[in-house]
């Protein structure tokens, strides 16, 4: 299987399964703070990596040099832990669909950042199918029968959007920092690194807010099977795919193909649980998933011109002159 598609898939299934955890999540832990939730998930999570890092990326860890360090805060502490909880903020006050639109407006973000910082040149037609897209996902806002319009003008709902908005361009630069990392170190040692700073982050928010660190609930073990596996399957086997999807494609075709996260969340109820959705709002899904498929063709198209050079061999310099 050709490395992109496979990449592809990997951030797909990445996407899926996000999405999926915000629709067959369980209220298993009552009484617990999930930010208490996600500290022990992360904890888990780490002892997992443990092993695989020791024994495959010790030499990468060794050899960090000083100027990666801002874009692993930019990960740890930027993308997991401040725009997880401006996120959650965010989604409080404004609700389903107006937090789906914002997911759905994240590629966007990463592909003008992705023109600064990586120098990643895109193709008129590129730009053109993105607007496509952009457009399934406004379908897709206006349509929600579960949108509230008398919200729309109220300050609560302008001061969750601004929350939901910043945590949005947090993650786009997680995307880019992530990028840039990957292409000196594994998927794993990026996601362990995450990990580990963004663990500190949240003990300090914990500690901040008086969050207790271990509830009496957490002592039952069906509790914390049930952690464990959120954490695994939801949280770190996702996100290590997704990187390992990111380190052979664009950073922006990466983030569009991220859009089956919102998707899920829109849709899977839909399927699932025969929620109500417009018609409207099922064209909006179509469009999206066409434009990004022929994205993704675009793609595939280009690197497979005659006289292109592997990933990683000194093609970028290339691929920035074509594309310009």
């Amino acid at each position: 299987m050709n490395q992109r598609i496979l990449a592809a898939l990997f951030i797909l299934l990445a996407a899926v399964a996000w999405g999926a955890d915000s629709v067959l999540r369980l209220e298993n832990f009552p009484g617990v703070h999930p930010v208490t939730l996600v500290f022990w998930g992360h904890i888990i999570g780490l002892l997992i990596l443990l092993p695989a890092v020791l024994r495959r990326s010790s030499r990468e860890l060794l050899l960090l040099l000083p100027s990666q360090f801002p874009a692993l805060l930019a990960l740890g502490l930027g993308g997991e832990v401040i725009a997880g909880l401006l996120f959650t903020s965010s989604f409080s006050q404004v609700g389903l669909p107006s937090t789906t639109l914002l997911l759905m407006l994240r590629p966007f973000c990463v592909l003008a950042l992705a023109f600064l910082f990586l120098r990643e040149r895109r193709s008129l037609s590129f730009v053109q199918w993105a607007f496509w897209v952009f457009l399934g996902a406004i379908a897709i806002f206006i349509f929600d029968p579960a949108m509230d319009s008398d919200a729309l003008g109220t300050s609560i709902y302008a001061i969750g959007m601004a929350e939901g908005g910043l945590a949005i361009l947090l993650w786009a630069l997680t995307t880019i920092a992530a990028k840039w990392l990957l292409r000196n170190l594994s998927a794993s040692t990026v996601l362990f690194l995450r990990w580990s700073i963004s663990l500190f982050g949240f003990a300090a928010v914990m500690l901040i807010r008086g969050i207790p660190f271990a509830p009496a609930s957490l002592l039952d073990a069906r509790l914390v099977l049930t952690l464990a596996g959120t954490a695994v399957l939801f949280a770190l086997l996702p996100l290590w795919l997704y990187y390992k999807g990111l380190k052979k494609l664009p950073a922006s075709l990466a983030s569009f193909i991220e859009l089956a996260c919102p998707l899920a969340v829109v849709f899977l109820p839909a399927l699932l649980y025969a929620k109500k959705l417009h018609e409207l709002q099922w064209l909006g899904g179509f469009s999206i998933v066409a434009g990004v498929l022929l994205l993704l063709r675009m793609e595939l198209e280009f690197e497979s011109r005659p006289g292109r050079l592997a990933p990683n061999s000194g093609g970028s310099a290339e691929r920035r002159k074509e594309r310009s």
